[in-house]
């Protein structure tokens, strides 16, 4: 999967062109649409020097195990880090953000259609908003990934604490399509890759601080020494996460999902009874919430009745 992609300069690796009518034109062939009004109300209206950081690490470490991995992206904002896998061949790449991202991210699946090889590698954009928990429940219900992904997500302290729950929350999902339950750093999880270039000292650090109990953190290089040197020089780091070894009722504590593992009661009846009058039980996870803050997370289902 060699191309002028990977083989370019190194000192211009995380170079960001300049706009032509509002499209930045990548080398390899990336057309990226951006967006002034999205940047200006939120981050994700143009791309950053960590998704193509990310991009380049997952290259250089991964380009053997691509065509079969299941990549999720979370807080995609244009799409970049996404669409780059997907054309250097990932098996598929679903990338999530805020609502208010989507348009943006259809375009730019629409705007680089001719490089996507769609009916191979399906890439789709789908809402993912970190304040609902419900939505993390929906896409795991029918998925599962081998690695899940964000770059440049250290910007505001109102992400730190639903960023850390959708984690967790993605995680147990995924242990819980494995039987019997092991501890979860043993379980078959997807690899955790976090790339940071406009970084916040302390954003980041009440990150590092809030998942102590849940994951470890190190900061890892990668096995291409020039990639490295370029890292260096940028200030970029990136970060690989890994559940910590704890049960998984210890991992889903607070969480409202170890109800779904062990809960026999009336819950079970509920999705029952939505299954018999054949209605979706997650159209009624909005009936039952804990509300911490503003996150809202959905509970008191078996997770058994929505494998």
């Amino acid at each position: 999967m060699s191309s002028a992609w990977e083989d370019a300069d190194m000192e211009g690796a995380l170079k960001i062109p300049p706009r032509n009518l509002g499209v930045r034109s990548f080398p390899g062939g990336i057309k990226i649409m951006t967006n002034t009004k999205l940047l200006l109300e939120d981050t994700g209206g143009d791309v950053w020097k960590g998704a193509i950081a990310l991009g380049r690490f997952m290259l250089a470490e991964f380009s053997e195990v691509l065509a079969e991995s299941r990549v999720l992206e979370l807080a995609a904002g244009t799409g970049y880090l996404g669409l780059t896998l997907s054309v250097k061949g990932a098996a598929r790449v679903v990338m999530s953000d805020k609502e208010c991202m989507i348009s943006l991210l259809h375009g730019n699946i629409l705007l680089n259609s001719d490089s996507l090889e769609l009916d191979a590698r399906p890439i789709e954009a789908i809402t993912l908003d970190w304040n609902h928990g419900e939505e993390a429940i929906a896409l795991m219900k029918d998925e599962s990934f081998d690695f899940i992904i964000m770059s440049d997500v250290f910007y505001e302290e109102e992400i730190v604490e639903p960023l850390i729950r959708t984690l967790r929350t993605l995680c147990c999902l995924h242990a819980r399509r494995r039987k019997p339950l092991k501890n979860m750093s043993e379980e078959e999880l997807p690899q955790i890759y976090i790339s940071a270039s406009h970084r916040s000292e302390r954003i980041e650090g009440l990150f590092m601080q809030g998942i102590k109990p849940w994951f470890s953190c190190e900061e890892i290089r990668s096995k291409n020494h020039k990639l490295n040197e370029v890292f260096r020089k940028e200030m970029i780091v990136i970060f690989k996460l890994a559940p910590a070894r704890m049960t998984f009722d210890e991992f889903a504590a607070g969480l409202g999902l170890s109800s779904m593992r062990s809960n026999q009661g009336r819950e079970r009846k509920n999705v029952s009874d939505c299954r018999k009058d054949n209605r979706d039980p997650l159209d009624t996870l909005q009936e039952k919430r804990i509300v911490t803050g503003s996150c809202h997370f959905a509970v008191g289902y078996d997770l058994e009745l929505l494998d």
